[in-house]
Formats: C-alpha cells, structure tokens, sequence
C-alpha cells in the first residue's frame, strides 16, 4: 500500500500554508497504485480535482509514500470546424459568434483588394485624425459643464486645473490636425495638386473671416511656445427676476493684451484688439465660434477623400452581402520551407469594425442599384 498525501496547489490558494513544501494539506490516503499527474480525484468535500505534480519518496523502514498536489480541472476548449474549401489561397467566411461558415475563395489579388478597401475606409471614414478635435472639443465641453455645475465646496484649485488641462489638450489637437492634414493631402495628392491649394485657400479665408479662429492660431502659438494665457474662473450669482431663483453663472476669460504684447502674436491679431487692449475675451465663447470657422476647412479636407471612398465601401458592401451578415477573410498560413509544422494556423482578417460604415454611409449603393435596375 502507498500512503499519499494530498496538497493544494491552486493557484487561487495561499500554496505556503500549512507547510515549507506548499500547499496546504487537504487529507491522506491509501493506494495499491500511485497516482498520476492528470488524474482526476473527488476531495472529502466532493469538489472534483486534477493532480498536477507529485513528489515521491522511500524513508528507511518505512513504505513508499507520494505527495500529490492538486489543482483545478481543466476546462474543455472551444472548438469549432473552419472549412477552408480546398482552397489555395485564402476563404471569404460568414461569421458567428462562435463558427464560421465558407462562402468561397479568394485569390490572393482580390484579398489585398478588399483589405485595401478596409483600411482606407477605416484611416479616411471610421478614425480619421480630424475626429480628434471633435473629441477633444467634446472634453472641453463637458469639463467646463462639471465645473459651472460643481458645488461650492469643490471649487478648488483642482478643478481649475482639469479646466485648463482641457482646453490645452484641445488647443493642441487643433494644431495637430491641421498640420497633419496639410501633410496627408502633400503626399496623397502632391504638393502643387489643387486639393492641397483649396484646403490652404479654405484655410486662409477662414483666418481672415473669424476673429475667433485668429484669436485661437494666436493662442496656439504663444501657448506652444511662451506660456500659458492669464485664465480667470470666476463664478457670480444673480437673482432671475422672472423665476425670483438665484442663477449661477460661469466666466473663463482672459485680456487682449496678453496677445497683443507678445512679439510671437501676428499683426493681424493685434489690429483686432489695439484700441480695446484690456478686453476681456471669454474663452468658452471663442472657442465655440472657432469650431463653427473650421468646419469649412475640415470640409476642404474630405471632399477629395469621397469619391475613393464611395468606391471602397460599395466593394465592401458587396463583400458584406455575399456573407450575409459579418464577412472576414481566412487562409492557413502557407508553411516555412525548413521549417517544421507543428498543427495549423490560421491568419483572419475581420471585418466587424467596418459594418456601421458599410450599412450607413450616405453613399448610393451602385451595385444594388444594377441589381433593381
């Protein structure tokens, strides 16, 4: 007989406890037969283990004893059938949350079509840099909303710094797509092709059409280089003759003169505000007029981006139909000469970040149109 003590050696437990060899001791047994690591064993308790590890020993004048040590059983895997077609190159599959179903083969030409058509679709339509100030504009609205409604007693210097934090991170990203749009229309269209000229032209006319927007290129360029503009939060209280209730109101606000004393401040901003220097400029109201002036520009920026990318989603939407629901392109990887195999793997490509697009896009399906026509 084989005296087997039985250890815990699950990893969700202290496996130091109760001894120097871890793992507390759970019980002991008697065995014809040692046991074997994957054997399965019910605890006094009846929880169903796994053995995991074992450790064997013969004392003098004493009988063989083993130490067992027991973890969780294993989970079976998921499996699923993938059926390839007996195609050479890759598959266009329907997928499921937990299958696929085969559609038929792609040739290694048409793949990289299609993943060409996702990834323009995804630079140029699904996150496309110029959302970043839409989101940054987001934050800094609700940012100042949290603090006009926050309590008097969370009026602490906190709360002006996650403001100001805000409307840096705003001011930065209106940079930062700009110059980046300038650069990806260069490269896409060159740097004499009419694209580039009518953004840089819608560019122009909205610095000289908004006094907002001159006032945020000035602050960008003293905020990025200089220092910070002199802020000033500050709350009031009115009495609201109609209701009788006292209203709360919230300014942000900065002078002229911080700009217009500044040697890195252009000419044109400081014509704006040289008789009136100690104006005091609210910045939520500056910044709401100079996302309204940019939309022109931003515009300029997408209209040589649409007639491509009608092109790429209408062949997507045709992919999208003929899986009839959430499409992805699926081979076995080709094996490496020398190489051994060991199994097969499998490289997907999914497409289910693209199906809002694909369904919504304002674009005419051209492909179901033939279909009707």
């Amino acid at each position: 007989m084989i005296e087997i003590t039985i250890r815990d050696g699950r990893a969700s437990r202290n496996r130091s406890q109760g001894s120097h060899e871890g793992g507390a001791i759970l019980g002991t047994m008697q065995r014809d037969q040692p046991l074997e690591i994957g054997d399965a064993i019910t605890l006094a308790d009846g929880e169903s283990v796994i053995v995991i590890g074992d450790k064997e020993e013969i004392m003098p004048g004493q009988s063989w004893k083993q130490t067992v040590f027991i973890g969780e059983p294993r989970k079976p895997q998921r499996t699923f059938q993938i059926d390839l077609g007996a195609c050479p190159e890759w598959t266009l599959q329907s997928t499921g949350p937990e299958t696929t179903k085969f559609v038929r083969c792609v040739d290694m030409d048409e793949a990289q079509r299609i993943q060409a058509a996702a990834r323009f679709c995804r630079e140029y339509a699904t996150i496309p840099t110029y959302r970043l100030l839409s989101s940054s504009y987001r934050v800094w609205k609700q940012t100042f909303e949290h603090v006009s409604n926050a309590p008097r007693e969370q009026w602490q210097p906190e709360l002006a710094e996650d403001l100001l934090g805000a409307f840096v991170g705003w001011l930065l990203v209106w940079r930062l797509v700009l110059d980046q749009s300038e650069h990806d229309l260069s490269s896409r269209f060159g740097k004499d092709s009419s694209e580039l000229a009518d953004f840089r032209l819608a560019r122009n006319h909205a610095y000289d059409s908004s006094q907002a927007y001159r006032v945020i290129e000035a602050l960008r360029n003293l905020v990025q280089h200089r220092e910070m503009p002199p802020l000033r939060l500050k709350r009031s209280k009115r009495l609201e003759h109609t209701t009788g209730k006292s209203v709360s109101e919230i300014s942000y606000t900065f002078p002229a003169s911080y700009m217009v004393s500044s040697s890195k401040c252009p000419a044109t901003v400081k014509n704006d505000f040289r008789d009136n220097p100690d104006q005091e400029l609210s910045l939520p109201v500056i910044i709401d007029q100079a996302m309204l002036a940019i939309n022109s520009v931003l515009l300029e920026l997408v209209k040589p981006t649409v007639p491509e990318l009608i092109i790429h989603v209408n062949h997507l939407r045709t992919i999208f139909r003929e899986a009839s629901g959430t499409p992805a392109l699926l081979r076995a990887q080709p094996r490496v000469p020398g190489i051994p195999a060991y199994g097969v793997n499998f490289e997907i490509s999914i497409f289910q970040d693209l199906q809002f697009l694909i369904q919504n896009a304002p674009f005419p399906d051209t492909k179901a149109a033939e279909g009707s026509a």
